[in-house]
């Protein structure tokens, strides 16, 4: 048995690098719909039936476009009759309420798990669906009946976690307590979305990563799916990654690659950040790496400030405290923003990372 995994599409009409379709849509909602495409194309040419999404198929759970929503619709519709789509629900795609915008896409997908997690047994394996959830009391006692079930076959985890030891994202939210990959070692492979960052966290756990980059903080990582065999034995299953071709992100440091020395290859169909310091010619630049395929060119010029905190005190006096520090920054960097608050702000940061709080807001 063979089978695609993807995750983390964040559908979404994002502003930022979205110059908007000839079509009247959004560019970032038609690439990330031109690369699915590209994956089911490639799944039905080598024979592959069933397509897992390991959750976030949409950026917003409760508040998509009608005309997005009815976009991804008719993809999956399209899809139905020669490939089986099984959506588990991530923490975007769920709603403040609880409710979900994945129930709108019941008819045209093959199974929908949200809530519980739920377990579904195949030919050739038995695969155990976990959507998100940061309530991880009762996932050990759940593993332990899945890998129990009938030996003899595979046991495949796909779901949307946090997991402790992941490499995260910058802007990437990590929950204040993650779930430990070890309450997978029993399961022959686990494979999840929420970290966009393809990698394995634990011995046959792993991060499929997202099928396409969302901004500059996933600058050139390889992205596309996984076509992952299942066969019988504890060493049945292979895994190949899957690159699909949409538009990336680099970032192109002129202080350190002069523009002479760049490999063009480098940024074709790519959002290209040109960082530099002192003064360049943009408008050259941009005709450069237009050139060479960049679909779009934006700088970032290198702030020459130099940060410098110092808190003065009297000859045998005390350390400064926190706050000391907090307000002397503030006042010199701070450009208008409330030294209170922020001192306020600093503080609670400085309680939950050594754990003198069990609680965090958002």
């Amino acid at each position: 048995m063979r089978v695609a995994i993807f995750s983390d599409t964040h559908i979404h009409p994002f502003s930022m690098f979205s110059p908007v379709h000839s079509s009247g849509m959004n560019s970032r909602v038609m690439e990330t719909l031109s690369a699915m495409e590209r994956m089911y194309s490639w799944c039905v040419e080598n024979g592959i039936t069933d397509v897992f999404c390991a959750g976030d198929l949409f950026h917003s759970g409760e508040r998509v476009q009608t005309e997005v929503f009815n976009t991804v619709s008719r993809f999956f519709e399209r899809w139905k009759d020669r490939v089986k789509t099984e959506l588990v629900g991530g923490n975007h795609d769920v709603g403040n309420l609880g409710e979900s915008i994945l129930f709108g896409l019941r008819n045209d997908v093959d199974e929908i798990v949200l809530g519980e997690p739920r377990m579904k047994t195949y030919p050739d394996c038995h695969v155990l669906f976990v959507p998100y959830t940061t309530h991880y009391a009762d996932l050990p006692q759940t593993l332990a009946e899945f890998v129990l079930y009938d030996n003899a076959a595979p046991h495949i985890v796909v779901g949307h976690l946090a997991l402790e030891g992941a490499v995260v994202g910058q802007h990437e939210y990590r929950p204040p307590e993650g779930c430990s990959p070890r309450l997978f070692r029993h399961a022959t492979h686990s494979f999840f979305g929420h970290y966009h960052k393809m990698q394995a966290v634990g011995e046959g756990v792993m991060y499929v990563g997202s099928l396409v980059a969302r901004d500059f903080s996933e600058a050139e990582e390889p992205k596309g799916f996984l076509a992952v065999t299942i066969g019988p034995g504890p060493d049945g299953v292979t895994i190949e990654h899957i690159r699909v071709r949409s538009t990336g992100f680099v970032i192109l440091d002129l202080d350190a690659t002069p523009l002479c020395d760049v490999l063009p290859e480098r940024f074709n169909q790519q959002v290209v950040r040109v960082d530099y310091s002192g003064e360049v010619d943009e408008g050259k630049v941009t005709q450069v790496l237009t050139t060479m395929g960049a679909t779009l060119v934006v700088f970032n010029k290198k702030s020459t400030r130099k940060v410098e905190v110092r808190v003065a005190t009297p000859e045998g006096s005390p350390p400064p405290s926190l706050n000391d520090y907090i307000r002397v920054y503030v006042e010199k960097n701070g450009e208008g923003f409330d030294p209170t608050k922020l001192v306020e702000v600093g503080n609670d940061i400085v309680k939950r990372v050594h754990g003198k709080v069990s609680h965090a807001s958002t």
